[in-house]
């Protein structure tokens, strides 16, 4: 049928895309802890314009900047010559993949699906400044986890229903893209205590750096 060779290069062109963003996502990013803003020390004769200068922007946490956002799925979005999807939404109706990725021309999903990961961009980059609070951190890897677990659940149901109207081609996509967001799981536990500690190096410089601010500002001013 024709629309194989073009399904196939549509399914590896996305699966090739998922593999770069979760090897980027794992990609250990060392030396970028950021560190408190040094201390000002008040002047006996400070300069009428000196002012404690303000802490640099915060830099990223070692590993929670090789994360991407949550973006677009990791899985095929156009469907396979064989595979019911109609069938997998009675059996699998709350999972993520109908939200997020299946096939559509509705205006309306689309913009939401714009929108939602505006959304979860906006979160991610709070997570990655460190400028989120706690309960934000925890949604942020919440969606993470659902979204990879419910892709693992929707890739297992067609593995286990639809094996046999598979080619070979797509079944070792369909593995890639499950082993993929497997170790995405896995390191989950370990990126969420990371952004956890940069929210507290960033909240001590912070704090730091505006009690500075204060002793600064009840020195006495010098005399003409």
């Amino acid at each position: 049928m024709q629309r194989r060779p073009l399904l196939a290069i549509l399914v590896l062109a996305m699966l090739i895309a998922a593999g770069v963003a979760i090897w980027r996502w794992l990609m250990p990013v060392s030396g970028i802890e950021s560190a408190p803003p040094e201390a000002s020390a008040p002047a006996s004769q400070p300069p009428p314009a000196a002012t404690p200068e303000p802490p640099a922007a915060p830099a990223p946490a070692p590993g929670v900047a090789a994360q991407e956002p949550i973006g677009e799925p990791d899985l095929p979005g156009p469907a396979w010559t064989g595979v019911d999807l109609e069938a997998v939404r009675a059996a699998l109706p709350e999972n993520l993949y109908w939200e997020t990725a299946a096939p559509t021309q509705d205006e309306r999903v689309l913009r939401e699906r714009e929108e939602a990961k505006a959304r979860r961009n906006e979160l991610y980059g709070k997570v990655l400044s460190g400028t989120g609070t706690d309960e934000e951190i925890l949604a942020y890897f919440e969606q993470r986890q659902r979204l990879s677990t419910d892709y693992i659940q929707f890739t297992d149901y067609v593995l286990e229903h639809y094996e046999t109207q598979l080619s070979a081609s797509d079944l070792e996509l369909l593995h890639l893209a499950r082993r993929l967001h497997l170790a995405r799981l896995q390191e989950i536990p370990r990126r969420l205590q990371e952004a956890r500690d940069h929210k507290r190096a960033q909240d001590a410089a912070r704090e730091a750096w505006l009690a500075d601010e204060a002793e600064f500002g009840s020195e006495p001013k010098s005399g003409r």
